[in-house]
């Protein structure tokens, strides 16, 4: 029976008693042109090319296991790095990006609904682990809050890393030399100090010796600060972020430790767990990938032959 299914692979046409090879791994939409060997799906009138859904399917997985492998290395990367916050990478259907691509391409949906999908990174801003350093310039926040420091552009960052030096202008800064702000601006120790003390409150106080021994005096109120979404905050150099165009308002709910410091939030050997459970995921898509080719170059012999 000479009747046809209206699709074509490379110059031959395929009966109707032919399509049921292809069933597994390919959706045949009205208007295309099926290209088993190549593995894809291309419009006759030369438009967009949609790929064949296994082989999507395992791409897709082995890009967002790459993504997941290199959010995991940037945290082992940082896991010495005070006050880090540890991110993960996140996973979901292809259910929105499809809804996406449909308003892009005007309903045309291809293979979009197959496969895993990296949703973005999440950022845990819990509470890590605090350790004593019985430094005098080394602070911890507990809590809520970020301490507010300020580039040398005068941009507002935030961090939760308390480890502070003074320079040669007397200025408490962090290692890259960006100023620790307190409610009035710099916080800068007066030459005649002897040094400074912090309570809980974050009141910054300058010491200084006398007869009796030393007497303390008010000098600035460090700045604490939080925004409604931290989401939206954007990592900088890993430990900071800058502002994601909100505006910072007082934290509440906070304790400033002098001596210690809190450590990144997160543990190496659960990474490095994460790690090999991803790489082992990869190698999988990987093989997937392998296998389906390997079956669509065996689809296409077996309708030459035919």
């Amino acid at each position: 029976m000479q009747r046809f299914a209206g699709q074509f692979f490379g110059k031959q046409s395929i009966p109707l008693k032919w399509p049921f090879l292809l069933a597994p791994h390919l959706r045949v939409i009205p208007g295309m042109a099926v290209c088993v060997g190549e593995s894809n799906i291309s419009r006759r009138d030369g438009g967009p090319r949609m790929s064949n859904k296994g082989i999507y399917a395992a791409a897709s997985a082995m890009f967002t296991e790459r993504r997941s492998l290199d959010v995991i290395a940037h945290n082992l990367a940082n896991a010495s790095s005070t006050g880090y916050r540890r991110a993960e990478a996140l996973r979901g259907s292809f259910a929105q990006t499809l809804a996406e691509q449909d308003q892009r391409t005007g309903g045309l949906d291809g293979d979009g609904g197959a496969g895993i999908h990296g949703a973005g990174v999440w950022r845990d801003f819990s509470q890590g682990t605090t350790r004593e350093t019985d430094r005098p310039l080394d602070m911890s926040l507990s809590g809520n809050g970020f301490f507010v420091v300020e580039d040398e552009d005068g941009a507002s960052l935030l961090t939760r890393s308390g480890h502070f030096l003074l320079d040669e202008q007397s200025r408490l800064v962090t290692p890259h030399g960006h100023t620790v702000q307190g409610q009035g601006g710099d916080i800068t120790l007066p030459p005649d100090a002897s040094g400074f003390s912090v309570d809980e409150a974050g009141r910054v106080y300058a010491q200084f010796r006398n007869e009796e021994g030393f007497a303390e005096e008010f000098l600035e109120q460090l700045r604490v600060a939080d925004v409604a979404d931290r989401e939206a905050l954007v990592p900088h150099n890993g430990q900071y972020f800058t502002l994601g165009g909100q505006a910072m308002q007082d934290a509440q709910g906070y304790t400033v430790q002098q001596g210690r410091l809190e450590d990144a939030n997160l543990d190496s050997v659960t990474e490095l767990v994460k790690m090999i459970t991803v790489q082992r995921n990869y190698e999988a898509a990987q093989r997937a990938m392998r296998q389906i080719s390997d079956a669509g170059q065996g689809y296409s012999d077996i309708i030459h032959r035919a």
